[in-house]
């Protein structure tokens, strides 16, 4: 037994289409328009509380602090990375992983924005 399956007609087609948007569509539109906005004025005054301006503070002091540390041992290990071939790596580390651990730890030591 065949089934056979029918063409869409052109006014199932219509409705289709118009189901696409809901009807509400602008309420929806002002409602993502103002909710944030509500939300960020009630926030907002509590953002301006001395003990989270302090925080942001600390917060951005850290970050300036530690960005070119980050972006040095970025830097040096993707010189690392595209530079030395692998076999020297398993050249200077000893075999064994019990010992090669605390070799890289000492590695890791001397080169700690990596």
């Amino acid at each position: 037994m065949q089934t056979t399956v029918e063409p869409p007609r052109a006014a199932e087609a219509e409705d289709v289409a118009a189901a696409g948007w809901p009807r509400s569509w602008p309420l929806l539109l002002l409602g993502a328009a103002v909710l944030p906005g509500l939300v960020l004025f009630s926030v907002g005054r509590w953002l301006d509380s001395p003990a989270v301006q302090a925080w942001r503070t600390v917060c951005l002091a850290i970050t300036t602090q530690a960005l070119p540390f980050l972006l040095l041992g970025t830097a040096l290990s993707g010189a690392i990375n595209a530079f030395v071939p692998a076999r020297v790596f398993t050249r200077i580390l000893p075999k064994r992983s019990a010992f090669a651990v605390p070799v890289a730890g000492m590695a890791g030591v001397v080169l700690p924005g990596c």
